[in-house]
């Protein structure tokens, strides 16, 4: 009897560790995961069936360096090691318990944002740290509709190593259990914000009434350098060019005509046909002729 209760002891907080192991919020996760290189894992959600299939790996790789957002909260910035220009950033998505992490930008020039740091938020697009393995969701609307686009796992894998993990990945994704795992969690972990938001909030009425006063200031700044510009003569002269209707060609020369327009944009109108363009910018719109042996740059004849 004595052995059967240490067992059941045994397996209750087993079972009470597993649980508060999978509702860490992501603050937690995050930090176990850390800054480094991830490697991107192929998943695919099939358009007929709805299920979610696996492929190879190793193609892609994403940088991904935390910093300080709040007191006891990270952001973290992400970018495509092979086009380190374009950087995403990612804010928690509630500060009482994080569930998820959000893409967005802080408002305004840089000014305005080291001075009031008013974040906009994508909140189609989010990522969740699980243990060793990072989930892009895209088209999220809630925690039971959204897009698994991409998985990631943390650290580089190149060269051989790619070769030869591109030929388990599809095995090794599969064991993982990815979507029934990240569903668990995304259950358990939005439960839990649910339940300390409402203290949270109540807690942190003043930070919310002044996070909602920086809100109005930013757009007040927006506001006013946007009348500045617009009422300066650049601001006028790009306000007339934007309000000139737009204008319709129609062939009816009986042949052919080639229509160059924009930045070596061009079209081929045929015998009645017609296009409408924009003379916003204003561009113009001229008739062409094709060069000899050349298949991409046209002579302007008029």
């Amino acid at each position: 009897m004595k052995m059967i209760l240490m067992s059941l002891v045994m397996t209750l907080s087993s079972a009470i560790a597993q649980d508060a192991i999978s509702i860490e919020n992501q603050t937690v996760k995050a930090a176990k995961m850390g800054d480094g290189v991830y490697t991107s894992y192929v998943i695919e959600k099939n358009a007929s069936s709805g299920e979610y299939e696996f492929a190879g790996c190793c193609a892609e790789h994403y940088s991904i360096t935390f910093s300080e957002y709040t007191e006891g909260h990270k952001k973290f910035e992400m970018f495509r090691t092979d086009v380190p220009n374009q950087t995403y950033t990612y804010f928690p998505d509630e500060e009482a318990y994080p569930v998820t992490f959000v893409s967005g930008r802080y408002r305004g020039n840089a000014e305005m944002a080291a001075t009031f740091k008013v974040v906009q938020r994508t909140e189609e697009k989010r990522i969740v740290f699980l243990d060793e393995w990072v989930y892009i969701l895209e088209d999220w609307k809630n925690k039971d509709s959204y897009l698994i686009k991409d998985i990631y796992h943390i650290g580089e894998i190149s060269g051989g190593k790619a070769v030869k993990e591109a030929f388990t990945a599809k095995k090794k994704m599969e064991k993982a259990n990815h979507v029934a795992n990240l569903q668990a969690y995304l259950d358990a972990a939005t439960a839990k914000q649910q339940e300390l938001l409402p203290k949270w909030t109540e807690d942190n009425k003043a930070l919310i009434d002044e996070r909602a006063m920086n809100e109005l200031k930013v757009q007040a700044a927006i506001d006013g350098k946007n009348a500045d510009y617009w009422n300066s003569p650049e601001g006028k002269r790009k306000q007339a060019e934007m309000s000139q209707s737009p204008i319709t060609l129609l062939n009816d020369t009986g042949v052919d005509l080639l229509i160059c327009y924009g930045s070596g944009a061009y079209d081929r109108l045929k015998p009645g046909e017609k296009k409408e363009f924009s003379c916003s910018g204003g561009g113009s719109v001229r008739k062409g002729s094709p060069r000899a042996n050349n298949t991409s740059q046209h002579d302007d004849t008029g």
